[in-house]
């Protein structure tokens, strides 16, 4: 029996690691036989070797015999090689045959989904399904594609076909149930999924978030205290990988905070090496790189505004990557380009291209993030900010960007990364304008009583900011809180106020309104209340704009002190308390004092001005500092 023969004997057998020395043998002896290479490129697929067989399924003759079958294998090598991009006209090319099968419509989906081409992703999956609607991989990856395409409702129908099978497609529908807004909903699908699968570490974050989102305190406790326990147990399966904004603002210690952080990197990083890079550098101005999903009507996007059209050109050349699914509305970079469209190792050799020497990653492990393009190395220097303002543990980064409030030098670092700190606020924020006017009477607010105010987001609520505030409007009996959330964390926090032996009639609940309408609103309170465990940032800035003075309380961790930083830069450190016990005394004695209140207000509006505090340039210059004390190490 020749080597041909006995390697394909091998193959019919499944003895896969037999059958791949004869064949290569065989090839050897017989290089022009293109059914040949097809065999052997098959079984190095089978085999996992994508990338050796991709070479071979590539020199197949055009006129052969072997081209057009060899046609969906390629492209299934190239998309397991990650590079999904040049997959596609061999994909396109295996369903020009008479009668395309569906699992070769379903290749060619799952690509255009993975290139963001979303719409022929949906029609391509679709033809697969009406020709074997029992595929579950097409209509998980329909699922997907129609959930990037911003269509949730029918998103969810494809994945309720999988979940009747598959149960971990129940996280996929609660994600599409909270864009919805169906908070409710959604944890009731994480409740169903935990309940199935209660060692998922992933779930038990996700579900915990939601309850913190509808703030349901004593359910996130509960979940909370599983987590733990089974982190006590043992660490999480290489599968089960909690998205690191799950978990951030949950109490959780330091320790398990950097195991899971950890966990998550290590997943990433797996399978990716560091791309090959020249040992100098080309001349001319420093290259930097601004990588985000976020340049639109969204809080990064927002606190951006101006920022990059106030670097100095003189000195850096700027480049801007735009991984979102739209284009960004923000045009004022040097160099901007929209990438959404690329998968990790392509947008990886894109910013390898551009030969950059920092590139800062504007998301960090946050939804849409590409930290698997940054787990290549592209750049010289990688850097974090602004994104995640926290320890990410992130081993392509070498270093986060903070400030000396939300790290301050002589405080205990529990993370690995490396701190690099600005002279100023780490918030960029857009050139400032007048101050919207009071009036109480549009938020039926009576005129003389002193009204407390949080507009803070639902899931950086906490069981202890409650109290503290149920306490301070005990002491201060003629004041009012108004607190701005979303509608569907109403009846939670009401049911949470409740037992705390809250008053009603002491609350102003009010919604999500347009930017101008928050500001005219903050504008006609008195105090802002920041939370503890995640404070205001953005949100602090609009008070800041507003003339709302911030009372904040920081914490041990960098999401617990953003509000001591947007107060520091406003030059008013005296409304950083220390401690929660200070807290609630302070916030006594400024509501009980009216005249010292409106003093206080009139001073954050001249601070607000005089602050550099809304100065995109104050932002471009301290980062361009560091920047240039970076490439001169």
């Amino acid at each position: 029996m020749n080597e041909a023969a006995e390697a394909r004997r091998y193959h019919h057998a499944a003895r896969l690691d037999d059958a791949l020395p004869h064949y290569k043998r065989a090839l050897l002896l017989d290089p022009s036989d293109d059914v040949l290479r097809y065999d052997t490129a098959l079984c190095m697929m089978q085999l996992g070797h994508a990338e050796e067989a991709t070479v071979l399924f590539q020199q197949i003759h055009p006129a052969s015999i072997a081209w057009q079958p060899a046609r969906a294998p390629l492209a299934i090598c190239l998309r397991d090689s990650h590079r999904a991009e040049e997959a596609l006209e061999p994909a396109r090319q295996a369903i020009t045959t008479a009668e395309p099968q569906a699992w070769q419509w379903m290749l060619l989906g799952d690509l255009q989904q993975r290139t963001g081409q979303q719409m022929a992703a949906v029609g391509s999956l679709q033809r697969a399904l009406a020709l074997d609607p029992t595929l579950l991989e097409a209509h998980h990856l329909l699922g997907l594609a129609l959930q990037e395409a911003g269509r949730y409702e029918e998103a969810i129908t494809s994945y309720e076909v999988v979940a009747a099978q598959l149960p971990m497609e129940l996280i996929n529908i609660a994600q599409c149930l909270q864009h919805l807004g169906r908070w409710e909903s959604a944890r009731d699908a994480l409740a169903q999924l935990h309940t199935l699968q209660p060692a998922r570490v992933d779930v038990m974050c996700w579900l915990a978030h939601v309850h913190a989102q509808l703030c349901e305190f004593d359910a996130m406790d509960r979940i909370v205290a599983r987590l733990i326990a089974q982190l006590r147990v043992a660490a999480p399966t290489a599968d089960d990988i909690p998205q690191p904004f799950t978990f951030a603002t949950l109490p959780l210690s330091n320790d398990l905070h950097r195991q899971l952080l950890d966990h998550a990197a290590e997943s990433i990083q797996a399978g990716r090496q560091p791309l090959v890079r020249a040992a100098t550098r080309r001349g001319g101005r420093p290259r930097i790189g601004y990588l985000s999903n976020d340049l639109r009507h969204h809080t990064v996007g927002t606190l951006l505004h101006g920022f990059f059209a106030a670097h100095d050109r003189s000195r850096f050349e700027v480049h801007v990557y735009d991984s979102g699914r739209q284009p960004a509305s923000i045009n004022d970079a040097e160099h901007i380009e929209h990438v959404g469209a690329l998968s990790d190792a392509e947008l990886a050799r894109r910013l390898h291209e551009a030969d950059l020497d920092i590139l800062i990653d504007l998301n960090g492990p946050t939804y849409g993030s590409r930290s698997g393009a940054l787990a290549y190395r592209p750049a010289r220097m990688q850097l974090g900010w602004l994104g995640y303002l926290s320890g990410q543990q992130s081993p392509w980064l070498d270093g986060v960007i903070l400030d000396h409030s939300l790290a301050p030098a002589d405080t205990p670092w529990p993370f690995s990364d490396r701190v690099l700190r600005l002279a100023g606020s780490v918030f960029p924020a857009a050139e400032s304008r007048s101050p919207p006017g009071r009036d109480r009477a549009r938020w039926k607010l009576p005129h003389a009583s002193p009204v407390a105010a949080s507009f803070n987001s639902s899931h950086k609520l906490s069981r202890s900011l409650l109290q503290c505030w149920t306490q301070i409007l005990r002491e201060v009996p003629d004041a009012l809180l108004l607190v701005c959330l979303a509608p569907q964390a109403h009846r939670g926090f009401l049911q949470s106020w409740d037992l705390l032996g809250g008053e009603r009639d002491r609350l102003r609940l009010l919604s999500p309104m347009p930017a101008e309408q928050y500001l005219e609103c903050m504008a006609s309170c008195d105090l802002f209340l920041d939370a503890f465990n995640y404070q205001a940032g953005a949100t602090a800035i609009d008070a800041a704009l507003a003339g709302l003075p911030l009372l904040t309380c920081p914490g041990e961790l960098p999401l617990a002190r953003l509000g001591s930083s947007v107060n520091r830069q406003l030059g008013m450190p005296d409304l950083i308390c220390n401690g929660r016990h200070d807290y609630v005394k302070r916030a006594v004695t400024l509501l009980r004092n009216p005249a010292v209140l409106a003093e206080l207000r009139q001073r954050v509006t001249v601070r607000n001005k005089d602050s550099a505090l809304h100065s995109a340039a104050r932002a471009a210059t301290d980062l361009q500092a560091l920047y240039q004390g970076l490439l001169g190490e």
